[in-house]
């Protein structure tokens, strides 16, 4: 119940219920109230509470949430803007080219860091109704599991988000594949951009079931 993760995470800041009522700009029996599940705040004062106790909403709240996800991507051909960076020609082309091609309610291109050239690659998948520009490739994607968090472009702490990665693919019996590499993909329209501020991104690592 949302009282008792609010008393918990609460003491887990270091928060007395007085402490946190200056903060939260009310009165300390009006956490106290929060507490004993006689009263609930409302949706400006739990975003507050989010931020002052570093909690996701859905902890807060006591909700079932996973904040990180397990997929499986299919065997398939993808459409490669071949290595670059951005701001190189051929990224902007692709960028061009798949931005005009009807919206999906998913999101089809990826992005991946290749080590061995030193560049970024541009994945969209690929399927027999597209006309591809002769500057893109047509590759093989091995497809495969990936666990999946969703974080700020530009702004998540990637180490940090790694780890949680890392301690919930570990625990429920996964481990690395070191033979593929991690996609990236923008989840945000450009239009939802603009409102947020940000755009929201999906990080992928590589990952397959560990064999005792």
């Amino acid at each position: 119940m949302f009282f008792n993760h609010l008393k918990t995470f609460r003491n887990a800041k270091g928060f007395t219920q007085e402490e946190l009522a200056v903060r939260m700009n009310v009165v300390r029996q009006t956490v106290s109230k929060w507490e004993q599940g006689l009263s609930v705040p409302d949706a400006n004062e739990l975003i507050k509470l989010v931020e002052l106790l570093e909690m996701p909403i859905g902890e807060l709240l006591g909700a079932k949430m996973e904040n990180v996800r397990i997929y499986e991507m299919p065997v398939c051909k993808m459409v490669s803007s071949q290595c670059g960076m951005f701001g190189d020609e051929n990224f902007n082309k692709f960028y061009e080219w798949y931005s005009e091609l009807p919206k999906t309610m998913w999101s089809k291109d990826f992005l991946w860091y290749d080590t061995n050239r030193n560049g970024f690659v541009w994945y969209y998948m690929y399927d027999e109704t597209l006309t591809v520009p002769s500057d893109f490739e047509i590759v093989d994607f091995p497809g495969g599991l990936y666990v999946v968090a969703t974080g700020i472009d530009g702004q998540t702490n990637i180490d940090a988000m790694n780890a949680i990665k890392e301690a919930f693919y570990t625990k429920k019996g996964f481990e690395r594949d070191n033979s593929r590499a991690e996609l990236g993909n923008i989840i945000t329209s450009p239009k939802t951009a603009a409102t947020l501020g940000y755009s929201q991104m999906d990080y992928y690592t590589p990952i397959k079931i560990r064999i005792e």
